[in-house]
């Protein structure tokens, strides 16, 4: 059941693999893999860019949980993300980058999940 049709959501892909997890390379990002970085692991801190993930994870999640926008984050260098009704941007978080680009993959499948969703909600 919807909440809110007006609560705002926001989106993030996690690109970052790695093999400290116990996950072979060839598996990639496996759902989930991301937890370790948002509850700040320190054996993560492998390499200056690793550690950036584990900050920008941890920091993120920390914002969205107290202030409900993973934009409070406070860390230099990292972008804001709109909430993802408004412009269908997601958070892309890579071991070399973290940037915020427009989520084209799933367009049409988030469109008729939303439609079948409200129209059972009744607000068509």
């Amino acid at each position: 059941m919807l909440i809110s049709y007006d609560s705002e959501v926001y989106k993030f892909r996690f690109n970052v693999s790695t093999n400290l997890l116990g996950f072979p390379d060839i598996f990639g990002a496996v759902h989930s893999v991301e937890l370790p970085y948002v509850f700040n692991i320190p054996e993560l801190r492998q390499s200056a860019e690793l550690s950036k993930v584990v900050d920008v994870m941890s920091s993120t999640w920390i914002s969205f949980v107290n202030c409900l926008t993973p934009n409070e984050h406070g860390l230099e260098g990292v972008p804001f993300g709109p909430p993802y009704k408004r412009k269908n941007q997601e958070y892309v978080v890579r071991i070399n980058s973290i940037r915020t680009e427009l989520d084209r993959y799933r367009g049409k499948g988030i469109e008729f999940i939303t439609s079948v969703t409200l129209r059972n909600a009744g607000i068509s």
